[in-house]
């Protein structure tokens, strides 16, 4: 967020690498977006349509958000989505340590 506020600052001053760090915190965004869609594909625990949604929120946002909203808003947006799916969504998909720590018996 911050090569974000950075970028976008020096974007708005015209001063020079402005560009460049507002590239390289919106590729370092898109590299969590997918990390988070990969996370959620591969869950064991959610459903199927629980993983359809999920994934087409995390793909779609992105996308939607860099086309509509205007840049203090967007920055806003993703980091407020970007959290809420490390602090509450991702128990949806992921066992969490009890749940793995559990025993297993299989009956006969």
């Amino acid at each position: 967020m911050a090569g974000l506020f950075v970028g976008t600052l020096f974007r708005l001053q015209h001063w020079p690498g402005g560009s460049v760090v507002l590239i390289a915190s919106l590729a370092v965004q898109a590299i969590f977006f997918l990390l988070v869609v990969i996370e959620i594909i591969s869950s064991k625990k959610a459903s199927n349509p629980a993983k359809l949604i999920g994934a087409a929120f995390y793909l779609l946002f992105p996308i939607v958000a860099y086309s509509f909203f205007p840049v203090l808003l967007l920055l806003a947006l993703t980091f407020l989505t970007g959290s809420s799916y490390l602090t509450r969504a991702r128990k949806k998909f992921i066992f969490t340590k009890r749940e793995m720590e559990k025993p297993q018996f299989d009956s006969i």
